[in-house]
């Protein structure tokens, strides 16, 4: 057998499973074995080569019983999963591959009782879970470390004369176990209650919810880290729900509205103050600050059946959001509150992201621009109070740059905060009808408030590096016989720093309004019936053809407005086209 290539994958799955009365199980064994990718063989040509090889084996394991007796319900589950990555070169061997895996073994083991009693008006249930995780990696630091875990819920709901309440109380305990006890994180024991209420009234409904969860750090934020936090705490979130109902005109028309307050604090995320940089290693996992959302959410949907043909329905979403960071959780030592900072750094572009009380989680922290010198002379005026040029190698053609602290120079002092990739607004339309055996179907879906840094323009609408194709905009950049347009002039060497300079130049509207689905689909089943066999089996038959993310109107000007918040040229949301029969024998 000849020396295997890079390229070569082999795989195989075996699945089997097994159902008798109330009981069920489900398993299945997977094994894998394929080389590195080209492009990361030849980044890493110092640790890897086109010889190496990785296998991953996967198992897993379920079973399920259910039964009930009278008014009583018990509920039983077991589940199983083994997971084994392992990279056939030794790292041992080779002092640059310290960071790849040379093997990464999990194992999860869960088990679950639940019960349950009903009555007219009140309702028990008791259900107890058990989970054992265990970890084994040798990645940065080589220990093993396992994870025991337990959930106790006792709820109850009783209902009397249209009201009707919901009481939960959830008792969590965690234990964890190291090969090195002295890093062991201290056991966590929780109780987090959920609270719900509700007062029907003929079409009526008013709703109440409240509830206490928390996110406990992993195996990985605690353990597999190069420096870890064994301290590290669970991250909390609190939220209050306000609701109501209404149907009306024999339930033809749908209401739902709903306003919320989410808080969550104790955020579990990397250190972004106090940290030294010259150590050479990334900052650690720590709980830090707080952060809330607010917003409402409106649905309104109409369905009506005109006669035994025609039927159809008209549907609406509606919300808003407001997100903002209540609380850094670091102060200096004169009490003012520090910030978080981020990366978002592109080729010459360095950070572009900060956070701070006040702001939305994950603003943009950049220099504003005055748009574009259109002569020499209006340079050189761009002057501060002693009349010394604000940007010295500034000419026509080049972006004005804002000045915000009046210091008379362009540094990221200047910088300030333009919003975030979160949107203000999100909506929805759909609508449909059918008629006989013809349906068709629609949806819009679209955001507003929403902003996205589209970096590949440093790429695409620069002569900064080059030997690459661009973006056939470039040939409407500012020149003197072309002075409307708002992309700055050419430059091999770009002196004035427009596109190396982290502003709002790169920064755009990401609204869009989407045409998500389109569909249209024929039921045959009449047809099918016309033999006594299939009409005798209840057998269906219908065919469809759908399209997804056909149309999408907006101004931004990047690949997809949906990218996130950051555009380096992400592959876009892919329009699609199907088409489908669906038969039932």
């Amino acid at each position: 057998m000849g020396k295997r290539r890079n390229s070569d994958i082999s795989f195989y799955r075996l699945e089997a499973a097994s159902f008798y009365k109330g009981f069920t199980a489900h398993a299945y064994f997977y094994s894998s074995e394929r080389g590195l990718p080209g492009p990361v063989v030849r980044r890493l040509s110092d640790q890897w080569d086109s010889t190496d090889r990785q296998w991953d084996r996967n198992f897993f394991l379920q079973a399920t019983y259910r039964h009930t007796w009278g008014s009583f319900a018990l509920k039983s589950n077991l589940k199983y999963a083994y997971d084994w990555l392992r990279y056939l070169q030794d790292p041992s061997t080779n002092a640059a591959a310290m960071h790849c895996d040379n093997h990464y073994r999990q194992q999860d083991l869960y088990s679950s009782v639940s019960a349950a009693w009903n009555s007219s008006w009140l309702s028990l249930t008791a259900s107890t879970d058990l989970r054992w995780s265990d970890l084994t990696t040798n990645v940065y630091r080589s220990a093993y470390v396992y994870r025991l875990d337990s959930k106790s819920l006792l709820s109850a709901i009783a209902s009397y004369r249209g009201f009707e309440g919901n009481i939960a109380l959830l008792y969590t305990h965690i234990g964890d176990h190291s090969a090195r006890s002295a890093q062991s994180a201290a056991a966590l024991s929780r109780f987090t209650p959920m609270l719900l209420a509700s007062w029907h009234r003929r079409a009526f409904t008013v709703r109440a919810f409240h509830k206490r969860i928390f996110r406990a750090p992993t195996l990985n934020d605690l353990y597999y880290t190069l420096v870890g936090n064994a301290q590290l705490r669970p991250e909390y979130t609190s939220q209050f729900d306000l609701g109501i109902d209404l149907n009306m005109f024999n339930d033809r028309l749908a209401m739902q509205f709903d306003w919320f307050e989410k808080r969550t604090f104790d955020l579990i995320q990397t250190q972004s103050m106090n940290w030294p940089g010259s150590i050479g290693l990334d900052p650690m996992l720590i709980n830090q600050g707080e952060v809330r959302n607010r917003g409402i959410e409106l649905s309104l949907n109409w369905n009506d059946r005109i006669n035994k043909d025609w039927s159809y329905y008209v549907g609406g979403n509606f919300a808003w959001l407001k997100n903002w960071v209540s609380n850094i959780g670091v102060r200096d030592a004169n009490g003012k509150p520090g910030v978080w900072t981020g990366d978002g750094s592109f080729r010459n572009l360095p950070y572009c992201y900060q956070d701070a009380e006040g702001q939305p989680l994950g603003s943009f922290y950049l220099i504003k621009n005055g748009g574009i010198f259109q002569s020499d002379a209006e340079a050189a005026a761009y002057v501060d109070k002693d009349g010394n040029r604000i940007q010295p190698n500034a000419k026509a053609g080049d972006l004005k740059f804002i000045d915000y602290n009046n210091d008379g120079k362009i540094t990221d002092a200047d910088r300030q905060y333009c919003g975030s990739a979160t949107p203000k607004y999100t909506f929805s339309f759909s609508a449909g009808f059918t008629w006989k055996d013809l349906t068709f179907s629609a949806m819009l879906q679209g955001v507003a408030g929403a902003k996205a840094m589209n970096v590949a323009k440093f790429m695409t609408l620069s002569d900064v590096e080059g030997n690459f194709n661009r973006d056939s905009r470039i040939l409407d950049a500012w020149s003197e016989t072309n002075r409307d347009s708002d992309i700055p002039r050419l430059s091999k060497n770009d002196p004035n720093g427009n596109f190396s300079t982290p502003s709002d130049w790169y920064l755009e509207n990401a609204s869009y309004l989407r045409l998500k689905n389109v569909t249209v689909s024929y039921d045959l089943t009449n047809l099918l019936r016309k033999s006594a066999h299939l009409n005798s089996r209840n057998s269906r038959l219908s065919v469809y053809v759908s399209g997804e993310n056909l149309c999408t109107i907006t101004n931004y000007t990047g690949i997809d407005p949906e990218c996130g918040g950051w555009d380096a040229m992400k592959y876009p949301v892919a329009r699609t086209f199907s088409f489908g029969v669906k038969l039932t024998y």
